[in-house]
């Protein structure tokens, strides 16, 4: 079965990176934390699906064009942003 992922809501928000300068946009958890994602989406090759499992069991399965990357993956600077660093 498909592993169920934390579902993420888009803000309007922008802003850049306190650290490394890069732009982010700013998404909301489940949890309603805010991560920052690179604002810049990546295009994925072709043939790329996302699967979704719903309650009861079945899946659905959505194209991928583009995603967006956590831009604690990507950030030069991600251990200072770590809470254990603070």
């Amino acid at each position: 079965m498909a592993e169920k992922v934390a579902a993420l809501e888009f803000t309007s928000q922008r802003g850049q990176c306190s650290t490394c300068g890069a732009e982010v946009i700013w998404v909301l958890t489940q949890n309603r934390k805010r991560m920052p994602m690179d604002a810049e989406p990546v295009k994925m090759p072709p043939g790329q699906y996302k699967l979704a499992e719903r309650d009861d069991g079945s899946v659905d399965a959505y194209l991928v064009n583009r995603v967006w990357i956590s831009h604690f993956a990507t950030c030069k600077d991600s251990d200072f942003h770590r809470k254990e660093t603070r």
